[in-house]
């Protein structure tokens, strides 16, 4: 919730809040951790080949999966901390932990063989999951991720990314411009028009309900995908195109604030690069350039971690962190 969100730096435990306020490297990208088999982050969560997981606990420590297929994707939300951890990859591959530290457990779909590549789970308005992958695949899960079935697709197309609103709405991108969504659990979805035929590749909401009653309803859509490909939704419903400015691939969208007001923007993922975007601003703001190429991005209070070639993570702490007051 956004007004969770806001304050969330000065209510976190005293041992991190000093870490992240005060440390004296605030504004500076550092390196913290190799991690030569992960390729795809939350914060919480990273996953990689030959079913490498690692959680986060001051740094990303390896966990048992119990799997040895690719892990493509992860869900691990910050928004929800009740709800489970998910990961999903080569063929029908899914993998679900019921929160830190807790072990990890694979679940066999025998009706799926296609690579799963996108994955959202959520608790709130209700417990909804679901993965997506080649061939239009969508899997609906239930039981903290513990039971999974397939549903029928509206789509062949591969889909690459979810995500669920605060009224419980998912919305599914993938190739050639692909957008549906479905308002209840896969049981019946709508084909959402879309203004491109570039592929999509991630996507957010920033869906906040009216906490406490009398705050405003807030909702802003985000998708990315190839050649530089940005829209934009005020209630998913229907999406424009943005004249990003650049023509590289962008592979990952997070919600992001970079500044002492408290603003939120999204956090682009470029080939080599990290861009900033709020709503009815001109193209895209370049806010990093790290030179090489990055698997990944996370976030957290302002924290930024990627995930780098050859496998290295580096965490960036906004330079305003370090002037918060102490608790």
């Amino acid at each position: 919730m956004r007004w969770l969100r806001i304050v969330a730096v000065c209510l976190v435990p005293s041992a991190f809040s000093v870490a992240a306020c005060h440390d004296r490297e605030c504004g500076v990208w550092e390196q913290y951790s190799d991690a030569p088999r992960l390729r795809a982050m939350t914060f919480q969560v990273a996953v990689g080949l030959g079913g490498a997981i690692a959680e986060f606990d001051d740094r990303y420590e390896p966990r048992e999966s119990g799997t040895t297929e690719d892990l493509l994707a992860v869900s691990a939300a910050r928004e929800n901390l009740a709800a489970p951890f998910v990961a999903v990859g080569r063929r029908g591959t899914i993998v679900a932990a019921n929160g830190p530290g807790e072990p990890w457990k694979p679940h066999s779909l025998e009706d799926v063989a296609t690579d799963l590549r996108g994955v959202a789970y959520t608790t709130y308005p209700q417990e909804f999951g679901l993965a997506v992958g080649d061939a239009g695949t969508v899997v609906i899960g239930e039981s903290r991720g513990t039971r999974w079935h397939r549903v029928v697709s509206p789509t062949a197309q591969r889909l690459n990314a979810a995500a669920i609103d605060y009224e419980g709405r998912a919305i599914v991108v993938g190739d050639r411009g692909t957008i549906v969504s479905t308002p209840d659990q896969g049981t019946s979805w709508e084909v959402v028009e879309s203004p491109t035929t570039e592929d999509l590749l991630s996507i957010l909401i920033d869906s906040v309900g009216p906490v406490p009653p009398e705050a405003e309803y807030v909702y802003s859509g985000y998708i990315v995908g190839t050649s530089g490909t940005l829209l934009y939704s005020p209630d998913g419903m229907s999406w424009e195109k943005v004249d990003t400015g650049v023509t590289e691939d962008l592979r990952q969208v997070l919600l992001h604030v970079d500044n002492s007001d408290w603003k939120e923007a999204a956090l682009i993922l470029g080939e080599t690069r990290l861009y900033a975007w709020e709503p009815g601003t001109p193209q895209l703001r370049l806010k990093h350039e790290l030179r090489r190429p990055i698997y990944s991005i996370g976030e957290y209070l302002s924290i930024v971690v990627a995930l780098v070639e050859p496998g290295e993570i580096l965490r960036f702490r906004e330079p305003f962190l370090c002037d918060l007051p102490r608790d």
